[in-house]
């Protein structure tokens, strides 16, 4: 007789800047409370080479990482993990959190959940089949954030969004966009929605500006 599955397993994929001391220290958080961590480095999943990359690690990421190999990557992982875990959740920052978005589509995840991830805009046509729970700064140089708020909100009941007045980046604690006050509720509504996929169970609070930083 096989084992029952037990636990959870929380998948953290990291921004263009690779695995640095902001995500470790995600992954020591996620770990504190009960989860087991994975965190893969993009660069060497896709391209053993990828650390000579030059001095503009977001052109490199798009031109020779970019969010179709680390997808099939992540999959890979995941699906042998798949038998030993309940609920198996992606998280990802900014390219990390796009690349999450796009396994959303896939059965083998239970939930994702995404920080800033504004080429997401790219990829709407994608259809998550799991709770999937959006966290998005206001201020984007790139993009005006809120004309994609409200195509994803209709597009599945799966997808919760949230919006923060703050900058790309708001949750590293080492960066110059930094927003504690963002950050800190940003990550109550991570650490609910996974409480809440831990529990099966996947209502979340009403959509809304949650934070707004301090000047």
């Amino acid at each position: 007789m096989s084992l029952p599955n037990i636990g959870m397993l929380v998948i953290v994929l990291h921004d263009i800047h690779g695995i640095t001391p902001f995500i470790k220290d995600t992954c020591e958080r996620i770990q504190s409370t009960g989860a087991d961590v994975l965190c893969p480095d993009l660069y060497t999943l896709v391209n053993p080479f990828a650390y000579n990359r030059g001095d503009n690690p977001h052109t490199f990421f798009l031109n020779n990482i970019g969010f179709e190999q680390p997808k099939v990557r992540i999959l890979e992982l995941i699906h042998p993990l798949r038998s030993q875990y309940q609920h198996i959740v992606v998280l990802g920052f900014s390219v990390g959190a796009t690349i999450a978005w796009r396994c959303s589509s896939e059965p083998l995840i239970d939930g994702v959940v995404g920080y800033y991830g504004s080429r997401i805009r790219n990829y709407m046509h994608s259809q998550p089949k799991c709770p999937v729970l959006l966290l998005f700064a206001l201020n984007e140089p790139a993009f005006e954030p809120l004309t994609i708020q409200k195509p994803l909100e209709a597009m599945s009941e799966h997808i919760e969004t949230r919006w923060y007045d703050a900058a790309h980046g708001f949750a590293n604690s080492a960066g110059d966009s930094y927003c504690p006050e963002s950050a800190d509720a940003a990550w109550e509504e991570v650490m609910f929605f996974l409480k809440k996929i831990k529990n099966r169970e996947v209502s979340l609070p009403t959509n809304s500006v949650i934070a707004t930083c301090s000047t």
